[in-house]
């Protein structure tokens, strides 16, 4: 057989069996974001993409990072200027924060009703899939409060 019929067997198997390019996007509990993804074609290129896509996937998500569509929020942030203290610099409109009465100023305490030690322990802490619920404390003027929240899928539009 010559090589360019070799060749053809090649093309011709590679166009059959197709080509993939998987892709996952992930969220971790700082809110950083990972996507997984691979490109392959043929009978081999194909399911070692997939494989590949799949195996990352799961090391993040043993990392604690959720698929996108499957994290939540409740629709604050943290203020940068004191990273030992988790205090809310922004609450969103319609959020879950929003609706339950947080405001700019309150300082996170504790959630679920561990204590917070800084700012990232509290992002941490607050992380989970939408729908789930998660018990802030909150300190505002020495008086602690209490809310708990239902993790909303998706980011509220901003105003």
């Amino acid at each position: 057989m010559k090589f360019s019929q070799i060749l053809g067997c090649c093309v011709t198997a590679a166009v059959l069996a197709g080509c993939v390019s998987p892709s996952q996007m992930l969220v971790g509990p700082q809110g950083n974001t990972v996507r997984c993804s691979a490109n392959g074609f043929g009978f081999v290129g194909a399911p070692l993409a997939e494989h590949s896509v799949t195996r990352c996937v799961a090391d993040y998500k043993n990392s604690g990072y959720l698929p996108s569509e499957e994290a939540g929020n409740v629709g604050i942030q943290f203020s940068d200027a004191t990273p030992s203290k988790a205090t809310v610099s922004v609450v969103m409109p319609n959020s879950p924060a929003g609706v339950a009465g947080i405001l700019v100023g309150d300082q996170i305490i504790k959630v679920d009703g561990q204590q917070v030690l800084d700012r990232a322990a509290a992002r941490t802490m607050m992380f989970g899939k939408a729908g789930g619920s998660v018990t802030l404390t909150i300190l505002r003027n020495d008086a602690e409060m209490a809310f708990t929240l239902v993790r909303s899928a998706h980011a509220p539009a901003p105003g």
